[in-house]
């Protein structure tokens, strides 16, 4: 009897109340996935990068290529 009386006095609130809370733990949990999403992009560039360098170091042809085309004197 108290709990129906409660609820019809403050439904609103209640409801509000749980929306509120839902709705911040989902920005917390979009923050955190945005940021995991970013720090996985920021590697695969390392990697690429790396791997980049590695293939050119390799070849002396390339090295000369790319020091000529991008040698700025």
């Amino acid at each position: 009897m108290r709990i129906k009386e409660y609820w019809n006095k403050y439904k609103a609130y209640i409801i509000a109340g749980a929306v509120a809370l839902a709705y911040l733990i989902g920005i917390k949990k979009g923050k955190t996935n945005e940021k995991a999403r970013q720090t996985k992009t920021v590697l695969q560039n390392v990697q690429r990068a790396n791997k980049a360098r590695d293939s050119v170091a390799n070849n002396p042809d390339v090295v000369q290529r790319l020091h000529k085309k991008y040698n700025r004197r």
